[in-house]
C-alpha cells in the first residue's frame, strides 16, 4: 500500500475521525501473505491480547496468521470473527514447539486438543529431534515443521545446535539430525544481508537445496509486542491463484509450503516465471547451457529497491541496478520487469 496523509486539526475531549483510502499499488494477484511466526498472551514472554494481535495484523494488511505461542496450541480463526474481521484475514492453529537444548520449531496446521495439557502442545521433554518430528508428524492432520531461527546463537537454533555446516554439507550431531521438516524460517525480523552474514540462514537453505532437499523459505516477524516487533515487517506469501481470505484453508497452504509454492516479502515483492511457464517452487529442465527466467519487481513509491541479486547455486551470479531505466514509464511501482538469463553450468534442476 502507499502512504496517505491528511492534516487534522485536534481540538480537547473532542473525537476526530478521519476517513482516508489507501492505494494498493502492488499487484498480487492470486498471492496471499501469512506472518507465520506470532505470539499473544499465552506465550509468557508477551502481554498483549488476541484481539489486539488480529487488529494489528489486519492493519498490516496480512492476509493469513498462525498462532504460535510458546508451548501452547491455539488458533486465531475465533477472534478474527469476534472483531469482524473474517473477510479479510484468516487464521489458523499452531504452537512454537520451544525446546532448550535443539531449537525453536512452529507447528502449522496442528490438532487442537482441548483434553490434553496446553491444547494438545507436542511433548519434546527427554527426546531428540528426530523423534519429536515423528510426534509432530503423528497429527492426523499432519501439520508443517518449521525450522525457527535456525542459526540463532541466542535461542540455540537447530543448525547451530546440531553443528550444520553449510559449505561441507555436514553435521556435529547426527543423533539430533533429521530432515523431516518442510520450511525454513531464513529470515526472523531481519534483512537479508543480515541473514547473509551474521545469521548465515542464507547460506544454510541455499546448502540444503543444493543438496536437492526441498524446503520452503519462509520470513516472519516473531512478533510479542505490535509496536515493537511489527507484525508482517516480513511475510511468507502462498502463490495461491486466489486472495480471498474467506475463502483461504489450512490444506493450500500446507500444499503451497511443501511445493515451495512460496515467496518473502519485506516490502518489496518479487515474482519470476521459468522458461516453460514454471512458478516458484517448480522444477525447471535447464539442462547444460541457459535458461530464461521473466522477473518482475514490484515495491510501494515509499520503498527503496536499489538493486536486484541473481543467486545461482547460492552463488551470487549477478546484480542488476534497479537505477530507474529498469522500472515501467507507465507504472512506477514496477521497478524491474525483465528477463534473465541463467547460466547452467553442468545442468540439472
Amino acid at each position: 500500500y502507499e502512504i496517505a496523509e491528511q492534516a487534522v486539526t485536534a481540538v480537547a475531549v473532542e473525537e476526530v475521525h478521519v476517513d482516508m483510502e489507501l492505494d494498493d499499488s502492488v499487484d498480487s494477484t492470486g498471492i496471499m501473505c501469512a506472518d507465520l511466526h506470532a505470539h499473544s498472551w499465552r506465550s509468557a514472554d508477551s502481554y498483549e491480547t488476541r484481539e489486539y494481535k488480529v487488529i494489528a495484523a489486519a492493519a498490516e494488511g496480512l492476509d493469513v496468521i498462525a498462532s504460535t505461542d510458546h508451548e501452547w496450541v491455539d488458533d486465531y480463526q475465533p477472534d478474527i470473527e469476534a472483531a469482524g474481521l473474517g473477510a479479510i484475514i484468516h487464521g489458523f492453529a499452531g504452537e512454537e514447539l520451544t525446546t532448550f537444548a535443539y531449537g525453536h520449531f512452529n507447528v502449522l496446521g496442528q490438532t487442537i486438543d482441548t483434553d490434553a495439557p496446553n491444547d494438545g502442545a507436542v511433548d519434546w521433554y527427554y527426546a531428540d529431534a528426530p523423534e519429536v518430528f515423528d510426534r509432530v508428524h503423528a497429527d492426523p492432520l499432519d501439520p508443517i515443521l518449521q525450522v525457527n531461527h535456525p542459526a540463532s546463537e541466542a535461542f540455540q537454533g537447530y543448525f547451530t545446535a546440531v553443528g550444520f555446516d553449510p559449505v561441507a554439507g555436514t553435521v556435529a550431531r547426527p543423533d539430533l539430525w533429521s530432515t523431516d521438516f518442510q520450511a525454513v524460517e531464513v529470515f526472523n525480523s531481519k534483512s537479508f544481508a543480515e541473514n547473509e552474514g551474521e545469521g548465515e540462514s542464507v547460506p544454510a537453505w541455499f546448502a540444503l537445496v543444493d543438496m536437492g532437499l526441498r524446503f520452503a523459505a519462509t520470513g516472519n516477524s516473531d512478533t510479542h509486542d505490535a509496536i515493537d516487533d511489527e507484525l508482517g515487517w516480513q511475510r511468507t506469501c502462498f502463490i495461491l491463484g486466489h486472495d480471498d481470505p474467506a475463502t483461504f484453508t489450512v490444506a493450500e497452504m500446507k500444499q503451497a509450503i511443501r511445493g515451495m509454492e512460496v515467496l518473502v516479502s519485506g516490502g518489496i515483492l518479487v515474482t519470476a516465471e521459468g522458461p516453460g511457464g514454471e512458478l516458484p517452487g517448480g522444477l525447471v529442465d535447464a539442462g547444460p547451457g541457459t535458461a530464461d527466467f521473466h522477473v518482475v519487481v514490484q515495491a510501494p513509491l515509499w520503498i527503496a529497491a536499489d538493486r536486484l541479486r541473481v543467486f545461482v547455486g547460492g552463488v551470487e551470479a549477478d546484480t542488476i541496478t534497479l537505477d530507474g531505466t529498469t522500472a515501467d514509464p507507465g507504472n512506477p511501482v514496477v521497478r524491474f520487469d525483465d528477463t534473465i538469463t541463467v547460466v547452467v553450468a553442468g545442468g540439472g534442476d
